[in-house]
């Protein structure tokens, strides 16, 4: 059964391939179809779960912008690759010639074995279309959306916008009528796509799915029930083809959360939900027809619709998946009450709200179009859910056989019960042993074979996780990892957890690869993490003006506006910078972020920047990009090469690697020992370098490296430093008593030398047993000589005291733990 698995090593393979990917090929490539103009990469190349895509200008005017766009080797099955461009060329064309929705034209496409620039690997190229996705938006996470989740409540401006061209897309897609099931197409290929006669494009393709390209994947043989160019007649054959397509996946997929479900109760699911979709949910008086056209993909993914700053639609992308199916499948998108689909089960009255608003701007769509226009409410638009009919939920579960046990139980057990619909959770735990167990064990009593079909699936499963090869110790440990990278701000994705636990399994002594889905297992076991795993919202420039423009402050706002007010304050006194307007922020992968603070990678750069009114500080240079200069200059200390800087931001070389932090408990003694010896070489190298005055590096004067960090100076002696270190701006009179004592204690008489001022292990980056980085030296400067080791100390005690806290005093040639003491004092005053 392992071997069926799409494995681990598939998905490096694929990682691989793309980063082979040469831009110079996709350059010429692209240039060969606009009269061999030149052309650059404006935008690093850009991955997603099927393609990979790049983004080229054209150097002449005026300047035209085109994405080449590839499928990525072996994500896509072979015999639905070409299958697959032709579906979404062809839908792409016919909706471009009977819509006005906004979709890319295409310039350009090659099937396999077409094109010799790329080894006859297929393409396409079409317009570039410059807007952001909902997801970038940030669509449910700021006020900018309103609580999508608290019924009642106003609807906000973007929202309501946002519904009106959704709904406009629905209402043209809804138009589109056709005789059979199935996906467009030509009847024969050598007809060009580009330019054929929407006339010419017939529903000849077979109705392919995500689900159906993930079992072909992992060896189910879904293909089977969906031989090339089938289409259906009716709404119940294709139904049917569906309903087989989720038995193929009961029947063979090894792993179906027996481990955290009642095996009897997945069963059971399984079963009555096909009964339930036959019987009371399928349309029998619309068996043939109307078959309508719908996207395929926009209903749960927030990423194929593309708007403008103000929320106007400036594309629909990524038509791959999108087919011909009974207009009851057109239905409302999962996502209306934010971004998580579980939101349209575990939200219902929400998301019916937000239906019944998506249902108000469809109407209101119609009405402008005249009543000759009206479309049949009861067939996909049916968004007012009555209680035994939600369409979104039924058909998410017939596109995703994985869903179907979520979906009966959470909907259409209780919608068939009414009892259940508002039990509260200790009414479901009274009922359960009476109400669930005499229903399942009255449907397992009735068939033997039922037994045997759990006793194989049971097996399966365990024989999955043996090969799966984490104990439960190594699972918790795993866990605690991510909760704790979560919480120091660092945005933890799929791969980071895939990393880490096959680190931990080769630590404990396999070296086997783990299945490439035990991610999506492992965050199934840990729903609370998965909820964790969010991408952050796109952000925008703080602005005090904006601020007071914005109303009344809720208590939570008034607490960090009064922050940032507290931070100004300790950080320039009465003189802040003059207000300046930050430049575009950069897009990219968001490695990290905290509170005003970003770190995105971009190709093989990186950009640290903040959205804080005042930047990185009062000069037009970051202190940390003096630093990194003023380190490479004068040490062998490992740091990234500085590309380019600006009052609120830093763009530097990446460095591939992993902190210090995330890296430490699967090292080996060995590697410790070596890391800790390299970073004892790099700590007496910077002790070596003398200088002043005392401060960062840029002559902003000391600054204390805390959650409130607050500056003054620069000092022309350590007396001077003591002084104002001592006497916070809050400072109260009764604690004058203390002054004397700490600064005689505290001395004068210390070296000063360059210093980091944050050595903690989530900034050291190590690759291989190695350190490759030394990050964050937005506090360095010269310091008295304890000041490093005090601030390593303090920053570690909760957060890396197991990693690198613990190994601080072995670090340097003199203990400073008196002086540790009294700034420990001293910072509570």
């Amino acid at each position: 059964m392992r071997d069926h698995v799409w494995t681990d090593e598939r998905n490096r393979e694929q990682r691989r391939w793309v980063e082979s990917l040469d831009e110079g090929t996709i350059c010429s490539l692209a240039s060969s179809f606009h009269g061999g103009d030149p052309c650059t990469i404006f935008q690093d190349r850009r991955r997603g779960s099927f393609n990979v895509c790049f983004f080229v200008q054209f150097t002449r005017p005026p300047h035209d912008r085109w994405v080449v766009r590839l499928p990525i080797a072996g994500a896509v099955p072979q015999p639905m690759l070409d299958e697959k461009l032709e579906i979404e060329l062809a839908t792409m064309r016919y909706v471009a010639a009977k819509t006005t929705i906004p979709v890319p034209k295409v310039h350009a496409y090659a099937f396999s074995n077409e094109s010799a620039a790329l080894d006859g690997h297929p393409f396409v190229i079409m317009d570039f279309v410059a807007g952001q996705d909902l997801n970038r938006l940030g669509f449910g996470r700021d006020e900018v959306w309103g609580d999508l989740l608290a019924p009642g409540q106003p609807q906000t401006p973007a929202t309501r916008r946002v519904h009106e061209q959704i709904a406009d897309v629905y209402v043209q897609l809804r138009r589109l009528e056709f005789p059979r099931i199935g996906a467009l197409g030509v009847r024969s290929r050598r007809v060009p796509l580009t330019s054929c006669s929407p006339d010419e494009i017939v529903v000849c393709n077979r109705p392919l799915s995500v689900a159906m390209a993930g079992q072909e994947r992992s060896g189910y043989g879904p293909l089977l029930a969906f031989p090339p160019r089938t289409t259906f007649s009716t709404a119940s054959a294709f139904v049917k083809a569906l309903l087989w397509l989720a038995d193929n996946y009961l029947d063979k997929a090894p792993h179906l959360g027996m481990d955290v479900k009642e095996p009897k109760a997945i069963l059971y699911a399984a079963h009555h939900f096909k009964w339930y979709v036959r019987q009371e949910w399928l349309d029998h008086s619309r068996n043939l027809g109307p078959f309508v056209l719908a996207h395929g993909d926009i209903d749960q993914v927030l990423g194929n619709t593309l708007f403008d700053d103000d929320y106007n639609l400036v594309g629909v992308v990524d038509w791959e998946w999108s087919w011909v199916v009974p207009a009851q499948f057109l239905v409302p998108p999962s996502w209306l009450a934010g971004d998580s689909p579980g939101n349209l089960l575990y939200a219902q009255d929400a998301f019916n709200e937000q239906c019944r608003r998506l249902l108000q701007a469809v109407r209101e769509r119609e009405r402008k179009r005249g009543p000759a226009a009206a479309i049949d409410e009861r067939m996909g638009f049916s968004f007012v859910v009555p209680a035994r009919r939600c369409h979104s939920a039924i058909t998410l579960a017939l596109k995703f056989p994985r869903l179907t046990y979520y979906v009966y139980w959470d909907y259409v057990f209780k919608a068939k019960s009414p009892r259940w619909r508002s039990a509260t959770e200790k009414d479901v735990g009274q009922r359960q042993s009476t109400d669930f167990g005499s229903r399942i064990a009255a449907f397992m009593a009735g068939s033997q074979k039922r037994w045997d079909f759990l006793a194989r699936k049971i097996r399966e499963q365990v024989e999955f996780f043996e090969a799966e090869r984490l104990s439960p110790e190594q699972e918790c440990e795993v866990a605690d990892w991510v909760t704790k990278e979560i919480s120091g701000g660092t945005v933890v994705r799929k791969e980071l957890i895939s990393w880490f636990a096959q680190r931990v399994i080769q630590r404990d002594g396999c070296c086997d690869a783990l299945p490439a889905d035990f991610v999506d297992v492992f965050l199934g076991r840990h729903p609370d993490l998965a909820k964790s795993l969010v991408v952050p919202p796109r952000p925008v420039p703080e602005s005090s003006a904006k601020r007071s423009k914005a109303g009344r402050l809720g208590a939570l706002e008034r607490m960090k506006e009064m922050q940032r007010q507290e931070r100004t304050r300790a950080l320039f006194g009465n003189s802040p910078p003059p207000p300046r307007q930050p430049a575009p922020y950069p897009e990219g992968e968001i490695l990290y972020h905290c509170d005003s603070r970003y770190v995105v990678r971009h190709g093989e750069t990186v950009t640290k920047y903040t959205t804080y009114d005042h930047g990185m500080g009062a000069n037009e240079h970051p202190n940390e990009a003096l630093a990194l200069r003023f380190v490479k200059a004068n040490t062998t200390i490992p740091v990234p090469e500085v590309i380019s800087s600006d009052w609120d931001r830093l763009t530097m070389e990446y460095i591939e690697g992993q902190t210090l932090q995330q890296a430490w408990p699967v090292l080996s003694a060995e590697q410790r020992s070596s890391i800790l010896e390299e970073l004892r070489g790099y700590i007496a190298q910077l002790r070596g370098l003398s200088g002043g005055p005392i401060g960062r590096l840029d002559g902003q004067g000391a600054v204390l490296p805390t959650i409130m960090p607050r500056s003054g100076g620069p000092f022309n002696t350590v007396a001077e430093l003591h002084h104002w270190l001592v006497r916070p701006h809050r400072r109260l009179e009764s604690q004058s008593m203390y002054f004397h004592q700490i600064t005689a204690q505290l001395g004068a008489d210390y070296p000063v030398v360059f210093t980091h001022g944050d050595l903690a292990a989530r900034n050291i980056l190590v690759r291989d047993g190695r350190i490759v980085a030394i990050l964050d030296w937005e506090f360095s400067g010269w310091y008295p000589e304890y000041w490093d080791y005090v601030f390593a100390l303090r920053g570690m005690d909760k957060i890396d005291w197991d990693t690198l806290g613990s190994q601080v005093p072995s670090l340097f040639a003199k203990r400073y733990d008196l002086e540790y003491i009294l700034v420990q004092f001293i910072l509570t005053l």
